[in-house]
């Protein structure tokens, strides 16, 4: 699919007034220990590991990988409109690292883990949209927050098929 138009199904990004307290937000859900950045390249991984099998796992984690990039495209920008910087790091300048992605090798326990990423992002985006005031933040995080949802749907549909 055109990413141009995945893009295009997201609010557009206007004139954003520069406010520190929603960067911080939107600085964690972009690049904290479990942000959108974290969980592309955990999907990246288990994508390469399950390559060779060309299994419906690796098809799996390469779309949901496809969306958490996108997801780190449109929070990056969010973050430029609200002043800062898309650096890899949280809001406490903690810098990202390799060992934030699990990098397990069975199906079933890498199933389990994201359903657990995925549940704790969900509440993460719940709480920052509940956290923001500004109309047009908010429809941008909750268009992927409703993204997150889908995923951890289907993500529960495979462990169930899966066991």
């Amino acid at each position: 699919m055109d990413n141009n138009y995945l893009r295009n199904t997201y609010p557009k990004i206007g004139r954003i007034k520069h406010n520190d307290y929603y960067l911080g937000i939107v600085q964690d859900l972009y690049c904290g220990k479990e942000g959108e950045f974290t969980s592309f390249l955990q999907f990246t991984y288990q994508n390469n590991i399950l390559l060779p099998f060309g299994n419906d796992y690796h098809r799996l984690f390469s779309t949901i990988a496809t969306e958490e990039a996108l997801h780190c495209s449109v929070l990056a920008e969010l973050i430029l409109s609200l002043g800062g910087d898309p650096v890899y790091a949280d809001n406490q300048g903690r810098w990202f690292g390799g060992r934030w992605i699990d990098y397990v090798k069975d199906v079933k326990q890498m199933l389990s883990l994201n359903i657990e990423m995925k549940e704790k992002i969900i509440i993460d985006y719940k709480t920052a949209i509940s956290k923001i005031d500004d109309m047009a933040i908010k429809q941008i995080l909750t268009a992927i927050l409703k993204d997150e949802e889908i995923t951890c749907l289907k993500l529960k549909q495979s462990f169930k098929d899966i066991s």
